[in-house]
């Protein structure tokens, strides 16, 4: 598994979203916004569950994406790389990754970038 120091690098162009373990989003890159066209007060409310919800109307099946993601978030150990097809045909690669505190799962890095 690379550091998130070594997944960060050379990522100037991606959306980065990091989140607590009580699924805050407590960072967001300017990047992120842009990608998911996610509104500001979804992003001062610092809600993971209603940018979740936002950002699953992009998808062809928006219950399917909710799914996936609460699968996600239930697997602390689980890292995904994959790309994903949003519904206006852009193709988002996905990378997710726990974050660990003195061996206690602190939250999940995200970082999206559009292909």
């Amino acid at each position: 598994m690379l550091s998130i120091s070594d997944r960060l690098h050379n990522q100037e162009n991606a959306g980065i979203l990091i989140v607590n373990r009580h699924r805050q989003m407590v960072g967001v890159t300017p990047n992120l916004l842009r990608i998911w066209q996610l509104p500001e007060l979804i992003v001062r409310s610092l809600s993971d569950q209603l940018a979740l919800e936002f950002v699953s109307e992009q998808f062809d099946n928006p219950q399917l994406f909710l799914k996936d993601m609460r699968e996600i978030y239930e697997q602390t150990h689980l890292e995904i790389n994959e790309k994903v097809q949003l519904r206006d045909g852009r193709i988002i690669e996905r990378h997710s990754q726990p974050l660990w505190l003195n061996g206690v799962y602190a939250g999940r890095l995200w970082m999206f970038n559009v292909n």
